[in-house]
């Protein structure tokens, strides 16, 4: 995406440098598989405790936590502090004093859905408190220890072998690699509490049920508007400070003293279902389908997107408008195609000369068969294929009731705004004639 962040701003310039972001580039250093966990902690010991976050002011009231701390893989990653990954660190701190307690503790197995991006978080607010960090991605061989300036590294079955005390965190990333293959030993460490980012899909549920200990799943909620909004301005402030025309202020910010947001320091506000969205396996779906045309969140979009001069897209006995341009906005693409931080945040489509062809184009509505129509009203999810677009932009995986859910995922399937049920409606129409 981006190289590194100058720091968090001041709503306005400032004259004052900003100090380095604390990064990790040096190479890992290589431990022998006998080695013991006490060598591997005095080889990162020293990069611990700083602070890893960084503060945007928004307004001269509101705040903007995001992540500071650059380390692989994730260095080019700029990393806005959701609400929800909060919540998940108060939870996830609270189960390790559980574990601790009992001294040796069965393996703990968090499956967290919806974004990777929890990862970097959780490292950067797990160093702050001197907590050892271990790392893996599914499908390598390698389980590192990261800690801002070094690493340690075992092969699998060294780290199968190990039994840490006090308890330590160990965040995988399925990197989009299905989990089936993943071998059982690695999740089975005692005093090791895992977090999985990973989808439903990809997660290994006959695995984790094989396992001794509890597994939890927490279904992220879909990318907010002022969430969007909020990475926006950062990546706009990012751009600003590299390209030296002002020098940018920063302002460093403990992430593990951030456990409940506020109005004063929020990452924004994430996406609603129940504000609007058709959720699917439900009876009363008609119902839903009219508090989706009347909702005030799409209304007062609207009035956001209705400018004099604007361009109309007639779908479906529905219209919406957008500004004129070559692309879609994030903010378009967030209120037509739905709340997914990638596609509003790193895809490109075109508005063309008819900007309602080119989303028909996008969703590929053409090629969608009466039977999808089945599949999704039944809660069916559709695979994306690794296509930007698709049938699967008809169908967001939301959580469902509170979350962590214990044994297995709570979440349901959502269709998220008008203008995708007004496609579907024209395309049905198109079906049956």
């Amino acid at each position: 995406m981006h190289p590194q962040i100058a720091g968090a701003t001041s709503a306005a310039a400032s004259s004052t440098t900003a100090p380095p972001v604390p990064t990790a580039t040096l190479p890992p250093a290589q431990l022998e598989s006998g080695s013991g966990l006490e060598e591997a902690f005095a080889v990162c010991h020293d990069g611990w405790g700083r602070m890893n976050g960084g503060l945007l002011r928004k307004t001269s009231t509101v705040q903007v936590p995001y992540v500071r701390l650059r380390v692989p893989p994730y260095d080019k990653h700029l990393v806005l502090v959701r609400d929800v990954y909060t919540e998940i660190y108060a939870w996830l701190c609270k189960k390790m004093e559980e574990m601790r307690s009992l001294e040796r503790s069965a393996a703990v197995h968090l499956v967290v859905s919806g974004k990777s991006s929890i990862i970097p978080y959780l490292q950067a607010a797990l160093l702050e408190q001197s907590r050892p960090v271990f790392y893996h991605v599914l499908g390598s061989d390698k389980v590192v220890l990261y800690n801002g300036t070094a690493s340690a590294v075992w092969t699998k079955p060294a780290f199968a072998n190990l039994t840490p005390y006090p308890p330590v965190v160990c965040l995988v990333d399925a990197k989009g690699t299905s989990c089936a293959s993943e071998s059982q030993d690695i999740w089975e460490n005692r005093n090791v509490l895992y977090v999985l980012a990973a989808s439903h899909q990809q997660a290994p549920h006959k695995a984790l049920e094989k396992t001794h200990g509890d597994t939890y799943y927490w279904t992220l909620p879909c990318a907010g508007k002022e969430e969007v909004e909020n990475i926006l301005l950062l990546r706009r402030l990012l751009e600003v400070s590299t390209t030296k025309e002002i020098t940018v202020t920063t302002e460093f910010f403990r992430l593990s003293d951030h456990l409940y947001p506020t109005a004063g320091l929020s990452g924004g506000a994430a996406y609603d279902a129940s504000r609007t969205g058709i959720r699917f396996r439900d009876f009363n779906n008609y119902h839903q389908a009219s508090k989706l045309r009347s909702s005030a969140h799409a209304k007062e979009y609207l009035e956001e997107l209705h400018p004099q001069a604007s361009l109309e897209i007639d779908i479906g006995g529905d219209c919406f408008y957008v500004k004129p341009g070559d692309y879609f906005t994030p903010l378009e693409i967030h209120h037509l195609l739905g709340p997914s931080f990638r596609l509003c945040l790193d895809t490109q489509t075109k508005k063309g000369a008819n900007p309602g062809d080119e989303l028909r184009s996008f969703i590929k509505l053409s090629s969608f068969p009466l039977r999808h129509y089945i599949d999704l009203f039944s809660g069916a999810a559709f695979d994306p294929a690794d296509e930007p677009g698709g049938h699967h932009l008809f169908s967001y995986e939301m959580p469902h009731r509170s979350q962590p859910s214990g044994g297995h995922p709570s979440s349901a399937r959502v269709m998220p705004t008008r203008f995708l049920w007004a496609a579907l409606r024209e395309r049905l129409t198109d079906l049956t004639l």
